[in-house]
């Protein structure tokens, strides 16, 4: 029953390993009319050094389907092998002081932009190497193998890269502004870090980790970058009434999710405009609206732009019209959050 529970609790994780490995080098398929069941079925094979996992799943009529979820089921039984406790992401827990609240949205903004353009970190070592179909097409076994001590020694070696550049790069100078165009490339690198020291600590090798001077220093480095991203000061400016309305729901909305909404000395300015249509029909009174931001440098350079549009309904008039300012206020502060800092 334990062992049951561990392969389910490893069967999230399989996920980040299995897309970027296919079926190995040297992979032999065995299936119809070799009537031998091989003995890995019954008994995985040892070999120093290497980690073994075997799999078997019913094919359904789908044989083609069950050889890539026998190789998935083989891939989470040798997984399920390591000492490990899995359980919640592995990262490096970051506190500002004062600011908590207002620091940790700008963090999650932060790793939502940035998470997926990382590509999946393989997890190199692990393979199938065999798969077995029996004759009468029923069921499908696969063999995985993995040699932990090459897994362990390449993934240090891309994290101490990785750290490396980090490092050199560190944080800049200058104004806020151009000190977060200089550290952009290093918030994907802190996600593909992430991505490392997760897969480190599933092999047992977080210890090795901590022990390293430079995981210190990047521990430190980041938190020092999660600090000026959360310091970055944003000035609303409405450009017509309508968009007056807008900026407070709107600045409301943003600190709520983490920016710094301030009026003196901004290190950017977001215009603000939004047109009105309204529409009345069958008693029901329509407003249709589009809003703009324009994204721009404290010298007034536009940056980026963002344009919404939406529709809203409602029996009041009044009430249509501040139902569609709401609605363009919460799109473009998600739009903000969505790609603020990989377009500044």
């Amino acid at each position: 029953m334990f062992r049951h529970r561990q392969i389910l609790l490893l069967i999230p994780v399989i996920i980040l390993f299995s897309a970027c490995m296919g079926s190995g080098t040297g992979v032999k398929t065995s299936q119809g009319s070799e009537i031998t069941r091989p003995a890995w079925t019954t008994a995985p094979p040892r070999q120093a050094g290497y980690l073994f996992g075997v799999g078997s799943v019913e094919t359904y009529g789908n044989t083609r389907a069950a050889v890539q979820r026998a190789h998935g089921a083989a891939r989470v039984d040798l997984l399920s092998q390591l000492r490990v406790t899995v359980g919640g992401d592995i990262q490096t827990s970051i506190r500002a002081e004062g600011d908590e609240s207002r620091f940790t949205s700008i963090q999650r903004i932060v790793q939502q932009q940035t998470s997926s353009r990382v590509e999946e970190i393989e997890m190199t070592g692990m393979e199938i190497i065999e798969t077995w179909v029996n004759p009468s097409e029923t069921e499908v076994w696969a063999l995985a193998r993995m040699n932990r001590a090459k897994t362990e020694s390449e993934l240090i070696f891309a994290l101490e890269d990785i750290e490396d550049k980090l490092l050199e790069r560190g944080t800049g100078s200058g104004s806020t502004l151009s000190r977060i165009r200089h550290i952009f490339p290093s918030l994907k690198e802190l996600e593909e870090r992430r991505h490392l020291i997760h897969q480190l600590n599933f092999l047992s090798a977080g210890q090795k980790i901590s022990e390293r001077k430079n995981s210190r220093q990047v521990d430190a480095l980041e938190t020092e970058i999660q600090n000026l991203l959360a310091s970055l000061t944003i000035r609303l400016e409405p450009e017509n009434n309508d968009a007056m309305q807008m900026k407070g729901i709107l600045a409301q909305t943003l600190t709520s999710m983490g920016f710094n909404i301030h009026d003196d000395n901004p290190d950017l300015l977001i215009s603000l405009a939004i047109t009105m249509t309204p529409v009345q029909r069958n008693q029901l009174h329509h407003v249709v609206s589009q809003a703009r931001g324009q994204v721009k440098n404290p010298q007034g350079r536009i940056l980026y732009a963002l344009q919404e549009s939406g529709r809203s309904t409602s029996s009041d008039a009044a009430i249509a019209s501040n139902m569609a300012v709401e609605d363009m206020a919460r799109k473009l502060a998600d739009a903000l959050a969505a790609g603020l800092f990989q377009n500044i």
